[in-house]
C-alpha cells in the first residue's frame, strides 16, 4: 500500500465524561459500539472532524448543532469552576505494514471557566507524541496548563485561531497548498460531515442518494466567488440607491396621477365658476346700458324742462323787473349811480360764479376718492367672503363649531347726482349740469368687530380640535400597531394549536406502533424460546429467571429494561459460550506455547545444520562477552579415555571454567567470566589431558599458561578438576557427571550436533502432530460457539421497540413542548387581545364622546382639516380687520365728499344771490333808461304790455313747472332703473373679477395647473379660456378623499430619506411639493427631475455592471466553473473506475452517470457548452452571449432575494451541480442486468443500502484520489453505521474500506466488523451509568483473532 498519512491513535482527556481514555486505531480503522448514551456518537463528534475542521459549530453529527463545548465541559465535571481538558488524534506516515517513519498529533487544549461560562480552545500540531514525550496530564493526574503545554511544545505551535490550525492540517496533513486549497478542504470536511451524520442511511433509504454524491462533487471556489461578488457588491450600494429612485419614481409617478385627476378637478370647478360669471356679466351690462340709455333720455327730457322753466322763471322775473322799473320811472333816481351800483353787482356776481366753479370740481375729486375707496372696501369684503366661505367648509368638514356667517353681503350704494340748471357764468343761461354720484358700502348691518372675534373662537376651537385629533390619530396608531403584534400573537397562537394537534396525532400513532412493537417482540421471544435451535444451542434455560420472563409474565406495557432484554438470550448462552472461550483460549495457548517451541526449535535446527555448535550453559549471572570461551581454545590429548574426556569436561562445566573467555589481563567487567595465567602453577597440571586447540583463535602458549595453573587429578591445590567430575575453585568445590564429552574437542562436538539434531527433529514431529489435534479441537469449539452466537443472533431484538418508544417519548416530548407553547401562546394572545381590546374601547370611547372618528385615514383626514380650519379662522381674521380699516377709509371719504357738497351748494347759492342782484339791478337800470326815453301814453302802453307779459310768464312757468314735475319722476324712475342695473353690473363684475381672480390664483398656484397638464399660462388677461381648452373633456369632479388616501399610501410607501413630502393648503387647494437638498420643486417637476435621474442612472448602472461582468464573471468565475466541471466530470470517471472493480458476494456492481438534468433551463446548457470552450477559442459573439447568459442568470437568482448578495447569488446561479442529476445504476448479478435506483426501482432495502455505501465510499475515494497529494489522509466517518445491514454485507462493505485503503472510524449499536476482508480493527466498547465517567473496553482484532483489552 502507499505511503500516506493513517490513523493510529487518538484520546480524550477530563472531557464530557471521559477522564483520560486512549484509542488505538491498527491500521487506521476503529469501530465504537455501545448502547443509546453511551458516549460512542459523542466521542467521535468530540475527536472527527472536530480535530481536523477545528469547528465547533458542526460538532453534532446529526446536524442539529446541540453539541455545546461549553456544556459538555460543565457536565461532566459538575463541582469544578474551571476545568482543562484534551482531544487529540495521533497520525503515523507509512504504509500501514512496517514501521511508521513519522508521526504527527493533532490536539485541542480546553479550558472552561465557571464565570464565563465558555470554553476557550487552543490548537497543536507537532510531530511530538502524546505518551513518548508529550505528557498532557502531570504526575498528580491534573492535566497540563496552558503555559506548561506551550512551554513544552515550542514557540508558535499553540494557537487559539481555528482558521490557523485548519490552515496548518490543510497543508500538512493533505497536502492542500495551492490556489483551491481552501475551498477542497471544506469540500473535505463537508464530505465527512455528510457521510457521519447518523440518518444517512435513512437519507438513503428516501431516495436521496444522488443528493449525496451531488454534494461529494466540488462546488465553485468560494474565494473565486467572493472576489467577483465584492466587485459586484461594490455597486449594490448603487444599484440600492438606483432602485431606491426607482420606486421613489413609481410611487411619485402613481402618485401624480391621482394629484392630476385632482387639480384639474379643482382647476375645472373654478374654471366653470368664471365662466358662469362671466355670463352673468354679460347680461348684467346688457341690461345696464339699457337703464343708462333709459336714465340719459329722462335727464335729457328732465334739463329741457328745467331750463324752459328756469327760462320761464327768468322771464318772468324780467318781465317782472321791467314792470317794476316802468312802474318806478316816475321817480327815478341819478340813473348813473344806478349804473355803478349794477356795475358792482356784476363784478360780485362773476367772483361767486368761480368759487361756484371751483366748489364743482371739488365736489367731482372728493366723490371720485369716494367712489374708488368704496370699490377697495367691496373687495377687501369679497376677499373676507371668500375666507369666510372657506372657513365654513373647513369647519364643516372638521366639526369646529363655526358662529361666523358664510359670506359678506356688501354692496355699492350709489345715490347719483341730479342733473341741475346752473348758470355758470352770471350773463348766460342756464345749463344742465351732472351732480356727482355718492358712493357707499352697505354690509346689511354686520358687525365686523363681532365677527373678529368669533374668528379668533374659532380658530383656538380649531387648535385644540387639532391637539384632540393628534392625540387620538396617535393612540389609533399605537392601537394599530398593538393590533398587528396581537394577530400575529393569534396567528402564532393557531399555529401553535395545529401543530400541537399534529404533535397528539404523532404521539398516539407513536403510541399504537409501540404498543404493536411490543406485542410482536412477545410473539417473537415465544416463538424463538421454543424453537428447536435453541433448545439444541442453549438447553433446558430457566427463562422465568430472565428478563424475558418478566417481560412476557407482565405484559407488553411494562417499562421495562430493554437493554436486558437484547443481551438475554446472550447471557443464557453465556455460560455455555464462556466455558467453551475457556477451552478455545486453553487450546489456543497451548497451540501458542507449542507454535513458539517449534520456532525455538527450528531455529536450533537451522543452526544444528548449519554445523553450529551449540554452546554449553552459562551461569545465569553471565552475558555474552567478546572473546573465546575455554572449550573452544582446547582439545583433549590422544589416550585419553572417554570417561575421563567426561570428567574434565563436566567438572569444568561446573566450575564455570568451561564458559570463561581467556583473557590475557584476566580484567572482567559485570557479567563477565574470565580466566588467566595468573596464580601459582599446579604441580599436576591439566595440560597433561588437554592440550591448545590449533583452531581455537588463540596462541597456544597463552592457553598452556592458563592449562598450567589448573591441577589435574591432584587435590591438594586450590584450583583442580579430577576425572570423576570433582573440582575445586579455591574454597569452592563440587562434582558434575556427564555420559560423554559435548563441547571439547571436534569429534565431541560433532557426535553432539547429530545427538541434537536428532531429538530437535524428533520433537518438532511431535510439536507439529500436538498442533494438529490442538486446532482441530480449537475449530470444533469455535464451531460450537459460533453456532451459539448465530442462533443467539437470530433471538429477536429490541430495535423496533427501542425505534417506537423513541419516537412515543419524542412524540410526548415534543406534545409537551406544543402544549406548552400553545398554553403559554393562548394566554398571551388572550391577555394582549383584552389589552388590545379594553384600550380600543377606551379610545373609541373618548372618540365618541369628542365627536370624531376611531379610523386612522378619517383621523388623519380630521386632523389636516383641523389644521386647515385654523389656518383659515386666521385668515379670517386678517382679512376682517383688512375690511375694517377699508370701510374707514370709505367714511373718512364720504365725510370728505359731504363736506364738499355743502361748500359747492353754499358756493352755488351765493353766486345765485349774487347774480339775481346783479340781473335785478341791471334790468331795473334797462327799464329806467327806457322809461325815461317814452312819453305817458307808451309809457302807460309798455306797462300794459308788461303787465300782460308779466301774467303771460306766469302762465307758461306754471305750465313750465307742471312739465318739470312730470320729468323729474320720469328721471326719479330712470334713475332707479339706472342705479339697480349699475348696482348689479358692478356686482357681476366684480363676481366675474372675483372669479376670474380666483381663477388665476388658483392656475397660478405652484405646480397645479403643471400637475393638470396646462403649460404656458398667460399673464394677463382671462384664463377661462385657456383653460377651457387645455383641460380634458369631460373635466373630473374635485375629489380630496381620492387625493387623501394617495397622498396617505404615498407617505406610508416613500423612504423619509429620499426627499421631503411638503403639503400645504392655498385658497381652498391642497398643494404638493418635493424637498430635496438642491431645494423645493413643484410634484411635476420634481417627478420629472427624478425621472431623469433614474435613466441616467440605470445607463450608468448598466454599464458599470457590463463592465464588471465581462472583467471578473466571464474571467475567474467562468474559468473557476469550467475547472470545476472538468474536475466533476474527472471525480465521476474516477468512482466508475474504482466501482468498476466491485462486486458483492451476490454479484451486484454499481455504475454511476452524471448527466444534464431533463428539467435544467436551456440557458444552463448552452452556459456549460460555451464555458467548457477556452476563453481564447470563444469568439467575441459566443463570448457576448455567454456574458448575456451569465449576467441574467445571475440577475434572475438575485430578484429573488436582493438581500443575499452577488457572491451568494452568483453560487446559487452557477452551481453546476444542480445542472446535473446523479443517476445511480445497478449492475448484475445477471450479466448485462442493469436497473437505476429510483424510488419506484423494485430493489430490496438492503439491495439498495449496499448499492448506496459502496457509491458513497467510492465518491470518497475518488474525492481523496483526486487531491494533489498522495500521502494525504484518506478517511471516512460513519455514526449508526449500516443500519439495517446484515452483519455479512457489513464484513463485505468493510473489505472494501480496506481494499479502497480508506481509514475509518465508525459508530453502532452492535457493530463488530470482524471478517475475514479487514486485516486489523480496533473495537472499543463503551459504557456509561447515568452521572458516572465512560469506560471502555477494547477488542482488537488482528485478522483471525479477537484479543480482548480491559
Amino acid at each position: 500500500m502507499t505511503a500516506r498519512w493513517r490513523l493510529t491513535r487518538a484520546g480524550i482527556q477530563n472531557v464530557w465524561h471521559y477522564l483520560d481514555t486512549e484509542f488505538v486505531l491498527t491500521g487506521g480503522r476503529m469501530v465504537l459500539r455501545g448502547t443509546n448514551g453511551s458516549g460512542k456518537s459523542r466521542a467521535l463528534e468530540l475527536l472527527l472532524p472536530f480535530l481536523l475542521d477545528a469547528d465547533r459549530r458542526r460538532m453534532d453529527s446529526s446536524g442539529s448543532a446541540a453539541v455545546n463545548l461549553d456544556r459538555l465541559m460543565r457536565v461532566g465535571d459538575p463541582g469544578t469552576t474551571n476545568r482543562v481538558g484534551y482531544l487529540w488524534l495521533e497520525l503515523a506516515h507509512g504504509d500501514g505494514l512496517t514501521e511508521p517513519d513519522g508521526h504527527l498529533t493533532l490536539g485541542a487544549h480546553l479550558r472552561w471557566s465557571a464565570n464565563t461560562g465558555t470554553v476557550a480552545v487552543s490548537w497543536f500540531v507537532t510531530e511530538l507524541r502524546v505518551g513518548h514525550g508529550l505528557r498532557l496530564i502531570d504526575a498528580d493526574r491534573h492535566p497540563l496548563r496552558r503555559e506548561d503545554l506551550n512551554q513544552l511544545l515550542g514557540p508558535n505551535v499553540l494557537t487559539s485561531s481555528a482558521d490557523t490550525h485548519r490552515e496548518r492540517v490543510r497543508e500538512r496533513v493533505f497536502g492542500l497548498v495551492d490556489a483551491q486549497a481552501a475551498e477542497r478542504f471544506d469540500g473535505l470536511t463537508q464530505l465527512l460531515h455528510t457521510l457521519r451524520s447518523p440518518d444517512v442511511g435513512n437519507r438513503i433509504d428516501e431516495g436521496r442518494l444522488p443528493a449525496l454524491l451531488s454534494d461529494a462533487l466540488p462546488p465553485l471556489s468560494q474565494a473565486t466567488l467572493d472576489a467577483a461578488g465584492a466587485k459586484l457588491d461594490e455597486i449594490s450600494e448603487t444599484r440600492a440607491l438606483q432602485d431606491r429612485l426607482e420606486r421613489s419614481v413609481a410611487d411619485l409617478e402613481t402618485f401624480l396621477a391621482a394629484y392630476r385627476r385632482y387639480a384639474q378637478g379643482e382647476l375645472g370647478a373654478a374654471t366653470g365658476q368664471a365662466r358662469a360669471a362671466v355670463r352673468e356679466l354679460g347680461r348684467a351690462e346688457k341690461h345696464d346700458a339699457s337703464a343708462r340709455a333709459a336714465l340719459t333720455a329722462a335727464e335729457s327730457e328732465d334739463a329741457q324742462a328745467e331750463a324752459r322753466l328756469t327760462q320761464c322763471r327768468e322771464q318772468l322775473t324780467e318781465v317782472q323787473a321791467t314792470l317794476v322799473g316802468l312802474q318806478q320811472s316816475a321817480d327815478r333816481q341819478d340813473l348813473l349811480e344806478r349804473a355803478r351800483t349794477v356795475t358792482a353787482h356784476r363784478a360780485t356776481a362773476v367772483q361767486a360764479a368761480g368759487r361756484a366753479a371751483d366748489a364743482r370740481g371739488a365736489e367731482h375729486t372728493a366723490a371720485d376718492r369716494l367712489a374708488r375707496t368704496a370699490r377697495d372696501a367691496v373687495v377687501a369684503a369679497g376677499r373676507t367672503g371668500e375666507h369666510l366661505a372657506a372657513l365654513a367648509e373647513r369647519a364643516a368638514a372638521a366639526g369646529v363649531p363655526d358662529p361666523l356667517p358664510g359670506e359678506v353681503a356688501a354692496r355699492l350704494v350709489e345715490v347719483p347726482g341730479l342733473v341741475e340748471a346752473v348758470r355758470t357764468r352770471p350773463d348766460v343761461d342756464a345749463e344742465p349740469v351732472g351732480r356727482p354720484a355718492l358712493t357707499d358700502v352697505d354690509l346689511g348691518g354686520a358687525d365686523l368687530e363681532a365677527w373678529r372675534a368669533g374668528a379668533g373662537v374659532v380658530r383656538q376651537a380649531a387648535r385644540d380640535r387639532r391637539q384632540q385629533l393628534d392625540s387620538r390619530w396617535t393612540e389609533q396608531r399605537r392601537l394599530a400597531r398593538a393590533e398587528g403584534a396581537v394577530v400575529q400573537a393569534e396567528r402564532s397562537r393557531d399555529e401553535a394549536a395545529g401543530r400541537e394537534h399534529e404533535a397528539g396525532q404523532r404521539r398516539d400513532a407513536a403510541i399504537e406502533t409501540e404498543t404493536t412493537s411490543r406485542t410482536s417482540l412477545r410473539e417473537e421471544w415465544t416463538a424463538w424460546m421454543s424453537s428447536p435451535g435453541t433448545v439444541a444451542h442453549l438447553g433446558e434455560v430457566d427463562w422465568s429467571a430472565t428478563p424475558v420472563g418478566a417481560w412476557l409474565a407482565d405484559g407488553p406495557d411494562r417499562p421495562d429494561d430493554l437493554d436486558a432484554l437484547d443481551v438475554a438470550a446472550a447471557d443464557a448462552a453465556a455460560a455455555g459460550v464462556e466455558l467453551r472461550q475457556t477451552e478455545a483460549a486453553e487450546l489456543r495457548g497451548q497451540e501458542r506455547d507449542r507454535r513458539a517451541r517449534a520456532v525455538d526449535l527450528e531455529r536450533e535446527q537451522a543452526q544444528l545444520l548449519a554445523a553450529h555448535d551449540p554452546e554449553p550453559g552459562r551461569p545465569g549471572w553471565t552475558g555474552p562477552v567478546d572473546g573465546v570461551p575455554l572449550w573452544r581454545s582446547v582439545d583433549f590429548r590422544d589416550g585419553v579415555t572417554a570417561d575421563q574426556q567426561a570428567g574434565v569436561e563436566a567438572a569444568l562445566l561446573a566450575s564455570g571454567l568451561l564458559t570463561a573467555v581467556v583473557r590475557a589481563d584476566g580484567a572482567a567487567a559485570d557479567g563477565e567470566l574470565v580466566v588467566d595465567a595468573g596464580g601459582p602453577t599446579a604441580s599436576r597440571a591439566l595440560s597433561a589431558v588437554l592440550v591448545p586447540d590449533p583452531d581455537g583463535g588463540l596462541p597456544a602458549e597463552q592457553v598452556t599458561a592458563v592449562l598450567a595453573r589448573i591441577g589435574w587429578g591432584d587435590r591438594s591445590g586450590s584450583c583442580w578438576v579430577d576425572a570423576d567430575g570433582s573440582f575445586r575453585l579455591g574454597p569452592l568445590t563440587g562434582r558434575h557427571t556427564a555420559p560423554h564429552a559435548r563441547h571439547i574437542g571436534t569429534t565431541a562436538r560433532a557426535r553432539h550436533r547429530a545427538e541434537e539434531l536428532a531429538r530437535v527433529t524428533a520433537e518438532l514431529a511431535r510439536i507439529a502432530d500436538e498442533v494438529s489435534d490442538l486446532r482441530a479441537r480449537r475449530a470444533e469449539v469455535a464451531r460450537v460457539v459460533e453456532a451459539v452466537r448465530a442462533h443467539v443472533r437470530t433471538a429477536p431484538r429490541t430495535t423496533a421497540v427501542r425505534d417506537a418508544r423513541t419516537r412515543r417519548d419524542a412524540a410526548e416530548a415534543d406534545l409537551g413542548r406544543e402544549a406548552a407553547t400553545t398554553q403559554r401562546l393562548t394566554r398571551t394572545a388572550a391577555e394582549q387581545r383584552a389589552r388590545w381590546n379594553t384600550e380600543q374601547g377606551r379610545h373609541a370611547e373618548l372618540c365618541g364622546r369628542l365627536g370624531m372618528p376611531a379610523d386612522e385615514q378619517l383621523l388623519a383626514t380630521a386632523r389636516e382639516r383641523a389644521g386647515q380650519t385654523a389656518s383659515e379662522a386666521e385668515a379670517v381674521a386678517v382679512a376682517l380687520g383688512d375690511l375694517v380699516r377699508a370701510l374707514q377709509r370709505v367714511g373718512v371719504e364720504r365725510s370728505t365728499a359731504d363736506d364738499d357738497r355743502a361748500r359747492r351748494v353754499s358756493a352755488e347759492a351765493a353766486a345765485e344771490r349774487d347774480r339775481e342782484r346783479w340781473h335785478v339791478a341791471a334790468t331795473e337800470l334797462a327799464a329806467a333808461e327806457l322809461a325815461s326815453g317814452l312819453d305817458v301814453e307808451a309809457a302807460r302802453a309798455e306797462l300794459r304790455a308788461a303787465e300782460e307779459a308779466v301774467t303771460s310768464a306766469g302762465i307758461a312757468l306754471r305750465d313750465a313747472d307742471r312739465a318739470r314735475l312730470t320729468s323729474v319722476g320720469a328721471l326719479t324712475r330712470a334713475q332707479a332703473a339706472a342705479e339697480t342695473a349699475a348696482a348689479a353690473t358692478a356686482q357681476a363684475r366684480e363676481t366675474a373679477g372675483s372669479a376670474d381672480d380666483r381663477l388665476r390664483r388658483r392656475a397660478e398656484l405652484p405646480g397645479l395647473a403643471e400637475a393638470a397638464g396646462i403649460v404656458g399660462l398667460p399673464t394677463a388677461g382671462s384664463l377661462v379660456d385657456v383653460l377651457t381648452s387645455g383641460l380634458p373633456h369631460p373635466v373630473p369632479e374635485p375629489d380630496p378623499d381620492a387625493y387623501l388616501k394617495a397622498l396617505l399610501k404615498l407617505e406610508n410607501h416613500r423612504d423619509p430619506g429620499d426627499y421631503d413630502l411638503l403639503t400645504s393648503v392655498a385658497d381652498g387647494v391642497n398643494l404638493v411639493e418635493i424637498g430635496e437638498a438642491a431645494g423645493r420643486r413643484t410634484l411635476p417637476a420634481a417627478v420629472a427631475e427624478l425621472v431623469r435621474r433614474r435613466d441616467l442612472g440605470r445607463s450608468a448602472l448598466t454599464e458599470k455592471e457590463q463592465r464588471i461582468f465581462t472583467t471578473f464573471v466571464l474571467g475567474s468565475v467562468a474559468d473557476e466553473l469550467r475547472h470545476q466541471l472538468q474536475w466533476s466530470r474527472q471525480q465521476v470517471e474516477r468512482m466508475n473506475a474504482r466501482l468498476s472493480g466491485i462486486r458483492t458476494s451476490h454479484g451486484i456492481g454499481v455504475e454511476i452517470r452524471w448527466p444534464l438534468a431533463d428539467d435544467v433551463a436551456g440557458s444552463a446548457a448552452r452556459i456549460e457548452e460555451l464555458v467548457l470552450q477556452r476563453s481564447s477559442a470563444r469568439s467575441t459573439d459566443t463570448t457576448a452571449e455567454l456574458t448575456t447568459l451569465l449576467r441574467a442568470r445571475v440577475e434572475e437568482e438575485l430578484r429573488s432575494d436582493p438581500a443575499q448578495g452577488y457572491a451568494t447569488a452568483l453560487r446559487a446561479a452557477l452551481d453546476h451541480r444542480s445542472w446535473h442529476t446523479v443517476e445511480v445504476f445497478i449492475l448484475g448479478p445477471g450479466p448485462g442486468e442493469r436497473r437505476k435506483i429510483t424510488r419506484r426501482a423494485r430493489l430490496s432495502q438492503g439491495e439498495t443500502r449496499v448499492v448506496s455505501y459502496l457509491a458513497l465510499f467510492a465518491a470518497a475515494d475518488a474525492f481523496f484520489t483526486g487531491l494533489p497529494d498522495p500521502e494525504a489522509l484518506r478517511l471516512i466517518l460513519l455514526d449508526d453505521a449500516f443500519a439495517k445491514v446484515d452483519e455479512r454485507t457489513i464484513g463485505e462493505l468493510m473489505a472494501q474500506l480496506v481494499r479502497l485503503d480508506l481509514d475509518f472510524v465508525m459508530t453502532g449499536h452492535a457493530l463488530w466488523g470482524f471478517g475475514p476482508g479487514v486485516p486489523s480493527l480496533d473495537v472499543y466498547e463503551v459504557r456509561r451509568a447515568e452521572g458516572t465517567a465512560a469506560i471502555t473496553t477494547r477488542v482488537h482484532w488482528d485478522g483471525t483473532t479477537r484479543h480482548v483489552f480491559s
